[in-house]
């Protein structure tokens, strides 16, 4: 696994609106930066200085090498914390939400393992967005953005068009992300890395925008929330309480977008019992289940070929999923192989921009009974 620290000196655009679409008076831009603009963009600097040959065919035309989302990262000194989605089973109360541990607010409620809303605490509303953990305590934390105007350009004249003001969200400058890159030929990849110093992804980069320095920082300073996780087997055994009966329960939270779609090639909205059991041999699963989740329009654009690319509905990142499955002894190790091949590999389609990227048992989920974040 590659990891690095991209910096924006000077802000950057991730738009995720298709090219031409009338979406208002502001163009919003995404919180992180796309696998595939990196992937993109590392491909564009090996094609400046080698041909097309076999190892940029297994680089960047190949499943052998994820380009992961590059997530949004608070740094401070020589130490930098990366955010983590919140899941969309967390609810906060209306009257002043946020964590209660960080003193943001009254507290952040995980239901995925609840049966419903405290009405004692008042009306619920959805904590979406980023996070990030420093020792036990969250807190939320989102890039600075601003909103830039500008006028639409009349073509006969070359002029500012009258009446045609529209305005552009950047993430400002300053913004650190964490960029992963995982699979075969790490080594070729990570010499290149090193050797071009900076990449551009985003829109506007002929007008100077979109440049993202890479610094090499060790490990040791990087505190991701995949380090105190532990294995699959530990949560697995948080989830059940150390319990071996018949009945295990686990869950499958999303950390990346999902393009994930049935035998038939159509995309579904979850992830159904019967989805695993097909893509993953997840036998053993009851038809019932739960979780929270939505939905999104992904769009893209080819820059060699200057045409969109196809468009694909995606289950959003934070979507949560609960699961209950009936396993002896013997199938028990079977199925934490199984949970450990899909948190490994991801779920769904073009995982190897980002896309599919899930956590089995999510320890966010067990801070219930009450409790809160």
């Amino acid at each position: 696994m590659i990891k690095r620290i991209l910096r924006a000196p000077d802000g950057i655009v991730a738009s995720g609106s298709p090219r031409g679409a009338d979406s208002g008076f502001a163009v919003g831009s995404l919180r992180y930066v796309p696998g595939s603009s990196i992937r993109g963009a590392l491909a564009a600097e090996y094609l400046r200085r080698h041909p097309v040959d076999d190892n940029f065919r297994t680089l960047f035309c190949s499943d052998s090498v994820i380009f992961c989302d590059a997530v949004p990262a608070m740094k401070n000194g020589n130490h930098c914390w990366v955010a983590r989605p919140v899941p969309l089973s967390a609810f906060s109360p209306k009257s002043n939400p946020g964590f209660s541990q960080s003193g943001e607010g009254d507290g952040v409620y995980d239901l995925l393992l609840q049966d419903h809303w405290d009405e004692n605490l008042g009306q619920p509303v959805q904590v979406a967005g980023w996070c990030i953990k420093e020792g036990t305590t969250y807190k939320r934390f989102c890039p600075p953005t601003y909103l830039s105007v500008h006028t639409a350009i009349n073509p006969p004249t070359k002029a500012a068009a009258e009446g045609q003001l529209f305005a552009r969200e950047y993430l400002q400058d300053g913004s650190h992300f964490l960029m992963q890159v995982a699979g075969n030929m790490s080594g070729i990849l990570e010499s290149l890395i090193n050797e071009v110093g900076f990449i551009r992804c985003g829109e506007r980069k002929s007008g100077g925008w979109g440049k993202l320095v890479i610094e090499n920082i060790p490990d040791a300073y990087i505190h991701s929330p995949e380090g105190s996780m532990g294995t699959v087997e530990v949560r697995l055994n948080r989830f059940n309480q150390n319990g071996q009966g018949p009945e295990l329960l686990f869950s499958l939270t999303l950390w990346s977008d999902a393009i994930v779609v049935d035998k038939w090639l159509r995309p579904v909205s979850t992830l159904s019992p019967d989805i695993l059991a097909w893509q993953f041999r997840l036998n053993g699963l009851k038809s019932e289940y739960s979780g929270f989740a939505r939905v999104r329009q992904v769009h893209g654009w080819n820059v060699v070929h200057q045409l969109p690319k196809p468009v694909d509905w995606a289950i959003e990142r934070g979507s949560c999923f609960l699961y209950r499955a009936e396993v002896d002894r013997n199938d028990r190790s079977e199925l934490i192989k199984r949970l450990e091949e899909l948190e490994k590999s991801g779920i769904g389609l073009r995982r190897n921009e980002g896309f599919g990227r899930v956590v089995v048992c999510d320890p966010f989920h067990l801070q219930g009974g009450g409790q809160c974040w």
